[in-house]
């Protein structure tokens, strides 16, 4: 009898644990010169992440309803990827910080890092004249969303990319 309710019990734990795993989104990141993409793994390849990037690095900074239409309209399609896979795309300014002075002046998202530092995900400035210093002090994180709820885990998924290349 012990041996039975053993055997259901682990059972019942593993296909718990496969669905869990089946249901969660597996996020890839991808980084380019002034750009961060955050996306799906499921939906974009590697390769369809890093032709995107390049085509905007040769653009540039852009205010987020500019880069929202390009990318829907524009890039994503040109690479194969159907923008209406995605049921929330946003777009966040990123600056490496104290974490002291994140949690004091970072008026979106402050998130620390696992080797301690911090980083501050705010939306990008309305005005263009603000986006140029992006280039030197920090980056556009554009996350790609299937599931709007996504978002927190999103930004976490960028974490990696930030570990490996500073």
């Amino acid at each position: 009898m012990r041996r039975l309710f053993l055997v259901g019990a682990i059972t019942s734990l593993l296909v718990t644990m496969v669905w869990i795993s089946w249901a969660a989104t597996n996020f890839n990141s991808s980084r380019s010169n002034i750009y961060r993409l955050v996306y799906p793994a499921d939906v974009v390849t590697s390769a369809q992440a890093a032709a995107i990037l390049a085509d905007l690095d040769k653009i540039g900074p852009l205010d987020e309803a500019k880069l929202k239409q390009l990318l829907q309209q524009q890039i994503l399609p040109k690479h194969g990827v159907q923008a209406s896979r995605f049921l929330k795309i946003e777009m966040r300014a990123e600056r490496q910080i104290g974490c002291e002075e994140c949690v004091e002046t970072c008026t979106g998202t402050c998130v620390k890092s696992p080797r301690g530092d911090c980083f501050c995900y705010e939306r990008l400035p309305t005005d263009p004249a603000r986006l140029g210093p992006l280039r030197k002090s920090g980056s556009i994180i554009i996350l790609l969303m299937t599931n709007p709820a996504d978002e927190t885990k999103a930004l976490e998924s960028a974490m990696p990319a930030i570990q490996n290349t500073r």
